[in-house]
């Protein structure tokens, strides 16, 4: 399940003029199957390692998501999401800053703890 909770800046193409709505306020939960149900997001690299004993073990992705919509969502602030392997849970991971969803692909930097 994603909540999605904030207030947000919507543009809307429409026939070559953008369509701006300020401080458009949302507050939706999305149920999907995961990552399943977001049709197009690619991993473009996973790094769970550490750099010595004493440091718990860090997770850093970079993930590419395609919006295929005519609309972007700005700003959409800061995502998290739970990482499951081989249905054994990885932890937790948020996006390394707030972010902004534009029409084509998005690269989203995560990072979180290994559990």
């Amino acid at each position: 399940k994603w909540r999605v909770k904030g207030t947000i800046k919507v543009t809307a193409s429409l026939a070559g003029v953008n369509l701006v709505w300020h401080h458009v306020k949302i507050n939706k939960s999305i149920v999907t199957q995961a990552m399943g149900g977001l049709k197009s997001v690619e991993v473009l690299s996973y790094d769970a390692s550490t750099t010595d004993s004493t440091t718990l073990p860090l997770q850093i992705a970079s993930i590419k998501v395609h919006n295929p919509s005519t609309i972007s969502i700005q700003p959409l602030g800061q995502l998290m999401t739970h990482v499951f392997s081989n249905g054994y849970s990885m932890g937790w991971m948020r996006t390394t800053q707030n972010i902004s969803m534009y029409t084509g692909d998005n690269v989203l930097e995560l990072t979180g703890p290994l559990n």
